[in-house]
């Protein structure tokens, strides 16, 4: 008995070894539109082991499509003062430009929409050397969502966007693809409620007292109880969820808190808190703030001093990994 691989459009002997192959990898990168769903395919369907969806649940995600469905919203009020407005350098709205205007024109790459994994995704056509409509295919895809009532916003790989009806589908197709085929990312819509979450980034061993995972997490677990104590959150440390993509000297920690009724009303507040967080730590827990690579591919490695928490993480609309996914070109699943 021979199998075909659609996507390397060859046939072969074994199935197995040749999923596993680099041609066959690169293949999937390389196309999408090739790609046979294995949801349509009895043979390569994936039996869901139930202890593992039992796994997620809402708290394993950040967003929420309604701030009003989370009755308790968390602040730092010391710090809300710091909120700076945005000024304005230099008035450049009397500078014309005519060519510039002229060539959006002409040369405007358009969204295209493709179904596949159970969706509707939205992505940009055209060559990339030209310019990227108003309109992109994340807005795009955010305007389609609301039309057709879905709640949950997703990229695909670093361009594409689409959405699912709930969790419970977007976790149905989520866990019937191979590992390889697994790039998804939940997007934290701009103005909308959001779960408490942070990520920590660096390098292992962790700064100067040289901490693993388990020790990283031992010491921001006591940070958390302190924080909680003097804002009176009241927050219970068996709630906290934690996933990892750490792999070799890179460090990437993942952390939500597992309780709907406790959110921010948008990303701004977010920042604020863990801006706070930030301060406490950098005061009590100086050992989680270090040097920091700025690019581990850089052979020169450049370092930074910064906190092991990422700041940068609480931006509008905010692609978020979920969870057994990984980065495109990337072996580091979460």
């Amino acid at each position: 008995m021979t199998y075909k691989c659609e996507i390397c459009n060859v046939t072969l002997k074994s199935k197995g070894s040749h999923e596993k192959s680099k041609k066959h990898k690169s293949a999937l990168e390389q196309d999408i539109e090739k790609v046979k769903d294995p949801i349509d395919d009895e043979e390569d369907e994936i039996e869901i082991d139930p202890e593992v969806l039992a796994q997620f649940d809402l708290y394993d995600f950040v967003g929420y499509k309604k701030s009003n469905e989370l009755p308790k919203t968390i602040q730092a009020p010391e710090l809300i003062s710091q909120k700076k407005s945005k000024v304005s350098s230099g008035d450049i709205t009397n500078i014309p430009m005519p060519e510039e205007k002229e060539k959006k024109i002409n040369n405007v790459r358009t969204v295209v929409s493709e179904y596949f994994y159970d969706t509707t995704w939205f992505m940009l056509d055209g060559d990339k050397s030209m310019n990227s409509p108003e309109v992109g295919p994340q807005q795009t895809s955010f305007n389609h969502m609301d039309e057709v009532n879905d709640d949950i916003p997703v990229k695909y790989k670093n361009y594409t966007f689409g959405s699912y009806q709930d969790h419970d589908a977007f976790i149905d197709t989520l866990m019937h693809l191979t590992e390889e085929r697994r790039m998804f990312f939940e997007c934290l819509r701009a103005g909308r409620a959001q779960a408490m979450f942070t990520e920590m980034d660096g390098e292992l061993p962790y700064g100067e007292l040289e901490l693993n995972e388990v020790q990283i997490l031992e010491h921001w677990h006591n940070l958390m109880v302190q924080v909680s104590n003097t804002l009176h959150l009241g927050l219970d440390a068996k709630k906290w969820r934690y996933t990892t993509a750490s792999k070799g000297a890179k460090l990437s920690l993942h952390i939500v808190y597992a309780d709907a009724s406790i959110a921010f009303a948008n990303c701004d507040e977010q920042k604020l808190f863990w801006a706070y967080v930030h301060e406490v730590m950098s005061k009590d827990y100086p050992w989680l703030c270090g040097l920091t690579k700025i690019n581990y591919k850089d052979k020169n490695d450049t370092y930074r001093w910064s906190s092991i928490m990422d700041l940068s993480v609480y931006t509008a609309n905010r692609a978020i990994r979920t969870m057994y996914s990984h980065k495109e070109k990337s072996d580091r699943y979460l």
